[in-house]
């Protein structure tokens, strides 16, 4: 069926005798999302249940307020960092001479990063030594950390850096002496420079992996400064992030693929190696034998193929092991190995979710034992507590809708043990013993992060009727559905997510994500059942979550058309509830993508009065700012403070107020990201000025601004240039009419810091009525 932009919200619900037909044309009233529990075809919703007789009136109290309404702009992005996509987020690119710089976030009253402890855990480099294949340059990345004890390997996940690492370090420090550093929450690297006399050892190594995070470049030469003096070795392993002219050539090194059929070949040669010890074969098994089987595999289409579809050199590695298992074996067996190998995720998904093979103990935790392990693997990287309250939600709440049970599963509180429920094979290897320190929360780490993808599908497609309760279960920890009572379910005690408590910003993002994958499978049934009613709710949840699964499904090169379709056909329809869906999807990788079409749509959607309230557009608008080009979003801001549009100029007032929260990182962290651009172009102080004077003079966000303004006059003490654009800005901002208020202010800032000389000059600068700053004295 060809797609048409047909307005989605418009027309009757599609027809149920065409179970594959797309449905282009959905209902306006969004009645199945505003929690009256029915389906387009007037039929009870299973997820009814889930409502909890939410009314018209509580589905209101979710929709967007000024205030940020549902949805904190500051607490979305710290949670967007943990991404299934990895896109680098955060990075921000301006001035004249391509000068890069970053951001981060507020925390609390605080411009500095989070205080999150920086911890150590031992780096084993043993077996990456004995068997590694050098990448190109590998020699300069040597001299460069002998030298200036810091190199950045920056590379694709999965093309050996940590193995890099390891014999980077082999040449200038002991073994035994090598460390990981590890975070919780924030920027990595900071929290090394800030922690660094206490953290670091002389005569160690450390590895920094700071994964999608970006960073900047004055971090590296100060951190390069402490390593040096305090004697110990950094080697920090990120993604590729953005450079201007002042690209660190001699710290930062691309790390590309090596060579993978030379991986394979180390690496038999290795096991064989290790085979030839303990082979209980009655032939010759000598070196002779094994470079013989070597030299036959190099010769076989099957393993060219094979290599040809790793996603890592960790594959690799693991079809090496396969393949020295059959050293003794004939061709029949060798393709078999290949075939288990090509096939891995998929079969150790289904022996997961199935009860073939379980012993009697476990099958008395069905369905416990697979919501469990669906919910491990959803959560991956999230502490073990929101996998054991999610895993509860399924399989006390959610489940049990949707089966027939004779006795309730046994549900004995000693006999859920983790080890149990989640197996050896599908967690990390000391995950739960050693990935986090003894004040901090463990979390779920899997084995293979592409396992969530492979369980999934094989829920999705193997177990059919799990599909809507696997549905229902992300929509009610969205929704923050109540666990049921003891009494519902006899022997049962669910522990599930309140109602009353607030859903932490990072299972939202996650389960919308979650969602997003489930569409890659079935787009238009996980459409019609879950994203489209999100779309129309009337709650900013809702909608946020709607833009992130479309966001996971636009990342499958196959269904972005499609994704781009119902994105055009929610800003082009009559419903509200889709408009502004739409406005928070043009904020995604999915506006980035098309920038110009995003910012177009989104000044369309911003003079819409039914948007008037929304945070929608500004908290898009400042998405696109923090994660693209800065000139255009700045150009469309600039031409919004001064359109003649009634609701143009609120959205850039509060697209500035989100993006007042936000300071840049490293050597500058008190400069807010907007005086960062206007310190890199003088033609963008007048939409500072002009921000700043709008928000001021709004009732809206009058006393918001103020508090903001004062953040960021007394983040500016001691940063010269910071001072001075203040000094000559903030005059220009608080003239005429917002005179008396800003005398009234500063008198009271100066009496909290009597001791601040911006205040001072600033505040004599209004009161003797100058365009500029005072006297500096």
């Amino acid at each position: 069926m060809t797609e048409s932009p047909m307005p989605d919200g418009e027309g009757p619900p599609p027809s149920a005798d065409l179970p594959g037909q797309e449905p282009l044309l959905e209902p306006a009233s969004g009645a199945t999302a505003a929690g009256d529990g029915s389906e387009p075809g007037g039929q009870p919703s299973p997820g009814a249940f889930l409502s909890n007789g939410t009314d018209k009136n509580e589905a209101m109290a979710d929709e967007d307020a000024p205030d940020g309404g549902q949805v904190d702009f500051v607490e979305h992005r710290a949670a967007r960092e943990h991404s299934l996509l990895r896109t680098r987020r955060s990075a921000v690119s301006t001035g004249k001479h391509g000068t890069a710089f970053y951001v981060e976030n507020y925390h609390g009253e605080s411009a500095s990063a989070s205080s999150d402890e920086v911890w150590a855990l031992p780096f084993e480099a043993d077996a990456f030594v004995r068997v590694h294949e050098k990448v190109a340059r590998h020699a300069e990345m040597a001299l460069g950390l002998k030298e200036h004890h810091l190199v950045v390997l920056e590379g694709p996940p999965g093309s050996g850096r940590h193995a890099t690492a390891a014999t980077l370090f082999a040449g200038v420090c002991a073994r035994y002496a090598l460390r990981t550093l590890h975070r919780d929450d924030g920027d990595l690297l900071q929290g090394v420079r800030e922690q660094a006399e206490a953290l670091l050892e002389g005569g160690r190594g450390y590895v920094v992996d700071i994964g999608a995070q970006p960073y900047g470049v004055r971090t590296l030469e100060t951190l390069a400064r402490i390593a040096v003096r305090a004697g110990v070795y950094v080697v920090v392993i990120g993604e590729s992030a953005p450079y201007g002219a002042d690209r660190p050539q001699h710290l930062v090194f691309e790390h590309g693929r090596p060579d993978l059929s030379a991986v394979l070949e180390a690496h038999l040669r290795d096991l064989l190696a290790t085979h030839r010890t303990r082979c209980a074969v009655g032939r010759e098994c000598g070196p002779a034998d094994s470079e013989a089987y070597i030299a036959r595999l190099a010769g076989e289409g099957p393993i060219d193929r094979a290599l040809g579809m790793a996603a890592s050199v960790a594959e690799v590695v693991r079809l090496a092991r396969k393949l020295a298992e059959c050293v003794h074996s004939d061709e029949a067996d060798i393709a078999g190995a290949i075939g288990e190998w090509r096939d891995r995720l998929p079969l150790l998904a289904r022996k997961l979710l199935s009860p073939d093979g379980a012993s009697e103990a476990d099958l008395l935790l069905d369905p416990h034992r697979q919501a469990i392990r669906i919910a491990y693997a959803c959560f991956h990287g999230h502490p073990l507590a929101d996998v054991i309250e999610t895993g509860d939600l399924l399989s006390g709440t959610v489940l049990p809708r949707f089966e027939s049970r004779d006795t309730a599963p046994v549900n004995l509180v000693f006999s859920r043990d983790l080890d149990r429920l989640v197996p050896r094979e599908m967690r990390a290897p000391g995950t739960w013993a050693t990935t986090a320190r003894a004040d901090g929360p463990r979390r779920a780490v899997l084995a293979d992060r592409e396992l969530l993808p492979a369980l999934l599908e094989v829920a999705w497609h193997s177990y059919g009727d799990l599909r809507k309760p696997l549905l229902r279960w992300l929509e009610a920890i969205v929704s923050g559905a109540p666990g049921r009572a003891s009494g519902d379910v006899p022997g049962r005690a669910s522990r599930s997510i309140s109602r009353k408590a607030r859903v932490p910003e990072r299972i939202k993002v996650r389960v919308a994500e979650i969602v997003g994958i489930l569409m890659r499978f079935d787009f238009d049934f996980v459409y019609r059942e879950t994203v489209h009613p999100w779309a129309v709710s009337r709650s900013s949840v809702h909608q946020q979550c709607a833009a992130l699964a479309l966001e996971m499904a636009y990342a499958q090169e196959a269904l972005s058309r499609r994704v781009t379709v119902r994105l055009k056909n929610w800003a082009g329809g009559h419903n509200r509830g889709l408009h502004h869906s739409a406005a928070r999807t043009y904020g995604t990788t999915v506006g980035l993508q098309d920038l110009p079409t995003a910012l177009r749509e989104l000044r369309r959607l911003g003079t819409k009065p039914q948007l008037a309230s929304s945070n929608a557009v500004a908290f898009s608008m400042a998405s696109l700012f923090l994660e693209g080009p800065v000139d255009p979003v700045a150009d469309e801001l600039d031409a919004w403070i001064t359109s003649r549009d009634d609701h143009l100029p609120q959205h850039a007032v509060r697209s500035m107020l989100a993006l007042g929260r936000f300071t840049v990182r490293t050597s500058r962290r008190g400069r807010p990201a907007l005086a960062e651009l206007a310190l890199a172009d003088e033609r963008r102080r007048h939409l500072l000025v002009g921000l700043l004077r709008r928000a001021l003079t709004t009732q809206e966000t009058s006393a918001r601004t103020w508090t903001l303004l004062e953040r960021w006059l007394t983040g500016a003490e001691g940063d010269d240039a910071l001072e001075r654009l203040f000094e000559e800005a903030v005059p220009r901002v608080l003239h005429g009419p917002l005179r008396g208020r800003a005398l009234f202010h500063l008198g009271l800032w100066r009496l909290r810091r009597p001791e601040s000389a911006v205040l001072r000059r600033i505040q004599q600068s209004i009161a003797l009525g100058t365009a500029g700053p005072g006297e500096r004295k």
